[in-house]
């Protein structure tokens, strides 16, 4: 079993394209150098995505690795069906994120999923 280090979570989560869906309004990623590489202590990332009971509003919360290792087994525990409106892909990539890291790669869409269970514990776009 090898569980996601902070590199990989960062990479996933900051990298893989789903802050460029329209309901991301702002993200920041602190704990990373430039060249993508996750610095001393591990990476935080705040990030805003709009109310989806009030697109007027928005949500806003930081997280980090051990955030992210905690929503994917969550997933990974609600099984399948599991959360309303994660796909099958989000779920095995989370499988993956947990117990082999080395298979994960998540996509844009499967990220904004997880990201959506990180920010509202739920999925309520896409």
């Amino acid at each position: 079993m090898k569980t996601a280090t902070p590199q990989d979570t960062c990479d996933h989560m900051m990298g893989a394209g789903a802050l460029s869906f329209s309901w991301w309004r702002y993200a920041t990623v602190a704990g990373v150098g430039a060249a993508g590489d996750v610095l001393g202590d591990g990476w935080t990332a705040t990030v805003r995505c709009e109310d989806p009971d009030d697109g007027r509003k928005s949500v806003t919360r930081q997280f980090g690795h051990a955030d992210v290792i905690k929503a994917a087994r969550k997933v990974v525990k609600a099984g399948r069906p599991g959360i309303p409106g994660t796909t099958r892909e989000m779920f095995d990539q989370c499988k993956h994120l947990v117990f082999s890291a080395d298979y994960a790669d998540f996509d844009a869409c499967t990220s904004d999923e997880l990201l959506q269970v990180i920010v509202l514990g739920k999925v309520a776009f896409g």
